[in-house]
């Protein structure tokens, strides 16, 4: 009986494209997906799998084939000299053209599962005999609007089986080969193996249902860590998995409170601060990880917002340091912070400044005060804006969740803030 068979997984490489956002500086190809690629192998013949999965979109654009040829070639002769075979299925950005880029690879132990979107089994052997079953489906043209579980013909097997899909999960209206956690389930397979969506995410562990994410992040929507996935595999279909931390870039969100700020010069300070007390707090650091991306967004009561915001525009460059070897440059810094100003004196009167104020400092001492009917048209046209298409690749970096109540009253809050503080300008400076 087989009980120790081990795969690597990963998704999304996105061969010949370039994460953004990095200081031409310190940009290099230590920062590329061939390169992480690379390294993904490395840890494949280290850790003695049986075989390496990809769950899609290997290549970035059909364009981009000759840039993504020579890395990927690499890494499977590497692959091949170890006996570890390379399965994938086809995404929507290599739909086309990953078959060719498979077969012009020769004999370098890889194959494409599902071609022309009808579902496909192969067998991963040991010692000459099959051991688990993968069923895989690959996308026939760029869009797919039907569900592919709805073709699924495969016979029961008693072996483990992993299912393997390229798909925007849980989505319906999708463009891209919509799934829901229903239809996986309703299915005779152990467990699913996801790409499309670049944000790692082990949905469900009964039965298993894991998204393994881009394995190097390409924008700064795409933050925490990021790596391929080894699943051991056991004949009685049990699986546990574990996320191998490998990027050499991780994008970070993070908070900065300037309330206790007593000169804005002191910003720089705090910043590393809250970066140093952020990493410190980690568990799982990256040995790969050559630098943080960061996006900050300052929260707090200060008198000093217009001087905090000159500082950052004049300074932007100034917001980098070393952290234990790994460098740290600021990306962004949104502010978010709130006027030092007595809402409950403004509220006083029946202006529309005492009527927001009113709002604004219900919302701040109790987020579940908003009102209903305002709560309602929020939702309603959040609803609308999130289901537009154009947002489709917000959605596949993970970026795009529809905000829950007590979001949409910070939402409001904070908007109230900066109207207060507008209104209150306008007043003291009449145009």
């Amino acid at each position: 009986m087989v009980d120790d068979l081990k795969i690597m997984v990963t998704g999304d490489l996105h061969l010949g494209r370039h994460p953004t956002k990095i200081p031409e500086d310190i940009d290099d190809e230590y920062f590329s997906p061939g390169k992480v690629w690379g390294d993904i192998v490395t840890e494949a013949c280290r850790r003695g799998v049986a075989a390496v999965v990809i769950t899609g979109d290997v290549i970035d654009r059909d364009n981009k084939f000759y840039e993504a040829w020579g890395p990927f070639e690499s890494g499977l002769q590497r692959l091949n000299k170890k006996g570890i075979f390379v399965y994938a299925v086809a995404g929507n950005h290599d739909s086309g053209v990953l078959e060719g880029f498979l077969d012009s690879m020769g004999d370098l132990n890889c194959k494409l599962i599902g071609r022309d979107g009808s579902w496909e089994r192969v067998s991963i052997e040991k010692d000459g005999k099959a051991v688990i079953n993968l069923d895989g489906w690959s996308y026939p043209a760029r869009h797919v609007r039907e569900n592919p579980v709805d073709e699924y013909d495969l016979e029961n097997s008693q072996l483990p089986t992993l299912g393997i899909l390229h798909t925007e999960f849980d989505r319906a209206s999708s463009h891209y080969a919509p799934t829901s956690a229903e239809d996986l389930k309703q299915l005779p397979v152990d467990g699913w193996l996801l790409g499309h969506i670049h944000k790692p995410e082990c949905y469900y562990e009964q039965p298993l249902i894991l998204n393994p994410g881009s394995p190097q992040p390409l924008t700064p929507t795409e933050t925490g860590i990021h790596g391929p996935w080894e699943l051991k595999i056991y004949a009685s279909g049990d699986i546990e998995t574990r996320q191998i931390p490998i990027a050499t870039i991780e994008y970070v969100n993070l908070e900065v409170d300037v309330s206790e700020l007593k000169q804005p010069e002191n910003l720089i300070a705090s910043i590393q601060k809250v970066v140093t007390e952020w990493r410190e707090s980690q568990d799982n650091l990256n040995e790969m990880l050559q630098a943080y991306s960061v996006r900050l967004t300052l929260i707090g009561e200060t008198e000093f917002q217009r001087q905090l915001n000159n500082l950052i525009d004049e300074q932007m460059d100034s917001f980098r340091f070393d952290l234990s070897g790994t460098q740290v440059f600021v990306e962004k810094i949104s502010d978010n912070t709130e006027p030092s100003v007595d809402l409950e004196e403004l509220a006083e009167g029946s202006s529309p400044v005492a009527r927001l104020a009113e709002l604004v400092l219900g919302l701040k001492e109790d987020p579940e005060s908003l009102p209903d009917e305002l709560l309602e048209k929020v939702k309603s046209g959040l609803d609308e804006i999130y289901g537009k298409h154009y947002y489709e690749p917000l959605r596949i970096h993970g970026d795009l969740e529809k905000p829950d109540r007590g979001r949409i009253a910070d939402i409001i809050r904070q908007q109230g803030y900066l109207l207060i503080k507008e209104l209150i300008s306008q007043k003291e400076n009449p145009s």
